[in-house]
């Protein structure tokens, strides 16, 4: 618990970014964390965080989703402020990890119970993810002060609908008014173009690889390559 500690407090003061989110993300404790914290703060989050990583590593998939929603409703919680704010940016790189690993977590237990009998598609924690994606979805649209998670939130839900093939959540999402940067705007293009071509929707996956071809700098000839097959296999369509 107190490696866990250790990582929030840097990052809170802003340092390493990225990088020790994942390894915030990637580490287990080696012993079930104990204690419940009944306030919602950040010990509250590391407790929650610390008992999915643990649950995780023993295989307890449905107790690993509902501990990594917990988590994810202490950063935004339905009708008020939670911790998450513009005043803490690196809480912002926690949410977009918690909800794909949310995301795994559903895609990994519908898998293993496929395996043990025969299920409806639609049913399980992938459905699950998708209901609890669309209602943390309407819980800060019209909410000025959280406007600014929307971008992590539309981009997370475009992977998801990737990854299990979906669209249902996402489609009808519009994005409210904000000064979102460059780089998030290109990311969540790609993925949106990314699932259209997928599902062969031509017309709609072009203007979204268009934007994020044009706005990826050639250095990164690798994310480049990854549109623009993309791009040249949509465009004969039209």
């Amino acid at each position: 618990m107190e490696e866990f500690k250790k990582m929030v407090h840097r990052l809170y003061n802003g340092k390493e970014g990225s990088a020790l989110a994942r390894s915030f993300m990637d580490f287990v404790p080696a012993e079930e964390p104990q204690g419940a914290a009944t306030s919602e703060d950040m010990d509250a989050l590391i407790i929650a965080h610390a008992k999915c990583q643990y649950a995780l590593s023993q295989g307890h998939l449905k107790d690993a989703y509902k501990l990594r929603e917990r988590c994810i409703n202490l950063l935004l919680p339905s009708g008020r402020i939670g911790l998450i704010s513009t005043a803490t940016p690196f809480l912002l790189l926690l949410l977009k990890r918690f909800l794909l690993h949310l995301r795994d977590i559903a895609l990994q237990a519908d898998k293993e119970e496929e395996g043990r009998e025969s299920q409806d598609g639609d049913s399980g924690l992938a459905t699950a993810c998708q209901g609890f994606l669309q209602r943390l979805w309407g819980t800060i649209l019209q909410d000025d002060a959280r406007n600014f998670v929307c971008m992590a939130i539309y981009t997370v839900g475009w992977q998801c609908a990737y990854k299990m093939n979906k669209t249902t959540v996402v489609y009808r999402w519009i994005l409210p008014p904000y000064e979102y940067s460059l780089q998030d705007q290109v990311t969540a293009s790609y993925w949106k173009g990314v699932v259209q071509f997928n599902k062969h929707n031509w017309m709609q996956a072009v203007p979204d690889l268009e934007f994020a071809f044009d706005h990826i700098p050639p250095r990164l000839f690798g994310h480049r390559r990854c549109v623009l097959w993309r791009l040249v296999t949509a465009r004969p369509s039209l």
